[in-house]
């Protein structure tokens, strides 16, 4: 399996960039060649856990389309979300 990290510095508060990567929904809106993006499961950690209370981690499984002029694949991704903190697709 491939791991890839990205560091990057930007001019935007940490709640702007969540908000805008979390949104799996909105992808097809400004992702180039992102065609479709459906939301399988979403599910929050055990609400009576600690964690979740503090910063409210879920977890979903993303089905993304991309496509370009004839070709076009599918794929699920799953996307663990931390509000503000982090969000970790893997494939």
């Amino acid at each position: 399996m491939s791991l890839i990290r990205l560091h990057l510095f930007v001019r935007y508060k940490p709640s702007q960039l969540f908000a805008v990567v979390s949104d799996a929904r909105k992808y097809p809106e400004f992702v180039p060649f992102c065609t479709n993006a459906r939301i399988l499961s979403e599910k929050y950690q055990d609400p009576s856990s600690e964690v979740a209370q503090t910063n409210g981690t879920y977890q979903m499984d993303v089905e993304l389309s991309v496509g370009f002029l004839a070709f076009q694949e599918t794929y699920v991704s799953k996307v663990l979300c931390r509000p503000n903190e982090l969000v970790e697709v893997s494939l």
